[in-house]
């Protein structure tokens, strides 16, 4: 038991050190991390863009070990999307990550993008889609991990002052009408094959809140026994990933 502890604790400094990461470190850190373990020049390369959405309170730099992990099994296309909960609420928010999958599209010369989301990524990436049938036409597969679908207990608090980051908290608490809203659009009118990950063991987002998005079109999988950061650092994770990603034709067929 100790030593799962500290070597979680220890997942969660590395995490931390990467969400603080400037944007300009984030090509060197993946680049480093590629260097232990090179490439598998035998992988098959994925045929769409992938964009990666963050978290609340976190970077697109919080991605480094996920981006050097997918490299690795042939997804060499991957772009983030960044939005700031200091100054954007959840809405605010997913128009800007809604910007940003459209602009992929468009410099890529394609019609749809894949989309990886952690925490709050996946209701943000779900808010942009659910505004605007454009932004869910561009959008051909979604794989979520940790996200709070019936809320997060520990956001509970942020309804008490809801300003700055708490803003967007707040809407990720345990009865949130947003998400409500948010997780009704997704079973009834959604057409996008979404793979939600959840952890029985990820200490923010518990599982009766992480398996609660449903739909014809979700599926829930359960990732190891790991914390909500630690999602990001598992290669088991990314291999969830890539299996959701790949098996986006056959599905949407």
């Amino acid at each position: 038991m100790e030593h799962r502890i500290a070597r979680r604790g220890s997942s969660y400094l590395v995490a931390a050190r990467h969400h603080l990461q400037g944007d300009r470190s984030l090509r060197g850190e993946v680049a480093r991390l590629l260097a232990e373990t090179p490439v598998d020049v035998d992988v098959d390369a994925h045929a769409r863009p992938v964009v990666l959405v963050h978290g609340w309170i976190a970077r697109k730099t919080s991605w480094a070990r996920t981006i050097a992990n997918l490299q690795r099994r042939g997804f060499d296309d991957l772009h983030a999307a960044s939005y700031d909960v200091w100054r954007e609420d959840l809405h605010r928010a997913a128009a800007r990550v809604g910007d940003r999958l459209r602009e992929v599209a468009d410099r890529h010369e394609v019609d749809q993008v894949d989309v990886v989301a952690h925490s709050m990524g996946g209701p943000t990436v779900l808010a942009a889609m659910a505004a605007d049938s454009a932004v869910a036409d561009t959008v051909h597969r979604v794989v979520s991990l940790g996200s709070p679908w019936a809320g997060a207990p520990a956001a509970r608090r942020a309804r008490l002052t809801p300003v700055g980051p708490l803003r967007s908290a707040a809407q990720l608490a345990p009865g949130s009408t947003d998400l409500a809203c948010l997780r009704a659009w997704a079973a009834t009118r959604m057409r996008t094959p979404w793979t939600s990950v959840w952890s029985a063991a990820d200490e923010l987002v518990p599982g009766w809140s992480g398996t609660t998005l449903f739909g014809p079109t979700v599926t829930n999988v359960e990732a190891p026994p790991l914390g909500h950061l630690e999602l990001l650092l598992s290669r088991r994770v990314v291999e969830l990933i890539g299996d959701g990603l790949r098996a986006s034709d056959a599905v949407a067929a």
